[in-house]
């Protein structure tokens, strides 16, 4: 039992350095490899070793669980930011810088400001 594992360990852990597969892949690899150690840890709950042995591998099988746990918490992070990013940029793309047809608009204000009498000397 203790062999399967440390299999599971050290295919959690080249799980996690694999940079070549994407987020999605490598979420279903980490549930899969969850739902196996869960069924370790049932197993060795009902298996006919002495307590002592029971407990290490008990341990040791929900200390794999927590790592995968991590792992998954850590790519939902990752797609999180990843989103927040992608939202980011759009909305960047998305903001008006000011056009020429402003400029003409705040001169007509200011023309509007000073009224025709101040425009024209009079001269009489």
């Amino acid at each position: 039992m203790q062999i399967n594992s440390s299999t599971s360990s050290s295919a959690v852990t080249s799980t996690s350095s694999s940079g070549g597969t994407d987020n999605a892949s490598q979420m279903a690899t980490l549930q899969k490899q969850l739902r196996k150690l869960t069924q370790q840890l049932k197993d060795v709950a009902n298996s006919n070793s002495d307590t002592k042995t029971k407990q290490k591998q008990v341990a040791l099988i929900q200390a794999q669980i927590e790592a995968v746990q991590a792992q998954i918490a850590a790519l939902q992070q990752q797609k999180q930011q990843e989103q927040i990013a992608k939202t980011t940029k759009a909305q960047a793309s998305n903001v008006t810088k000011p056009s020429l047809q402003n400029k003409p608009t705040d001169q007509r204000q200011k023309d509007g400001q000073n009224t025709l009498g101040q425009q024209v000397d009079a001269y009489v």
